[in-house]
């Protein structure tokens, strides 16, 4: 297998885990990573993530706690909702969400370039990039929109007796309305 530091950083983050089963090197390749992140992330203060990194990597201040712990293994809660729900107030926080929600594969982008190939063809060749772009750009979001209408009921004004949601009034509710 082929890790780089993002996967030793999710590891290091993992709750769970915190690095448990990494070599020295490995962390360090995984703090480093976690680190830079912080450097580059702009509502992020890099000092205050490496002050929490220590806290959390030793079980200190806030991670001594009886219920952080707790919820740290406890199996039903994902390191995502970890971070999301128990750490909001800390600056790691940011940094973890950012690392542990990172998609996984390139799939999205392979998505992407097959869109854009079917967009900019042998006969479609003298499009520019920026206009084959924006076509990819709403080539992609009308597939989007239109897997999602055919789940809702789109409702027309027409018959007065739907509502909003495309459910037949109740005669008692509609009574005062009129």
């Amino acid at each position: 297998m082929c890790f780089k530091p993002i996967h030793f950083s999710a590891n290091i983050l993992d709750p769970k885990l915190k690095g448990k089963h990494l070599s020295a090197g490995e962390i360090v390749q995984g703090l480093q990573y976690i680190h830079s992140l912080a450097r580059h992330l702009s509502n992020v203060d890099e000092n205050k993530v490496l002050e929490n990194l220590a806290d959390f990597r030793s079980n200190s201040g806030f991670w001594d706690m009886q219920f952080v712990q707790d919820s740290a293994i406890n199996p039903n809660i994902s390191p995502v909702v970890f971070w999301k729900g128990i750490c909001t107030e800390f600056p790691l926080g940011f940094v973890a969400e950012a690392v542990l929600t990172m998609p996984a594969t390139s799939a999205a982008t392979e998505r992407s370039f097959s869109s854009y190939g079917n967009i900019h063809t042998k006969k479609r060749n003298r499009l520019s990039v920026k206009r084959a772009g924006m076509l990819t750009y709403v080539s992609h979001n009308l597939k989007l929109f239109s897997a999602t209408a055919d789940k809702i009921k789109i409702v027309t004004n027409n018959d007065k007796s739907l509502n909003f949601f495309g459910y037949k009034a109740n005669d008692e509710i509609t009574r005062g309305f009129h």
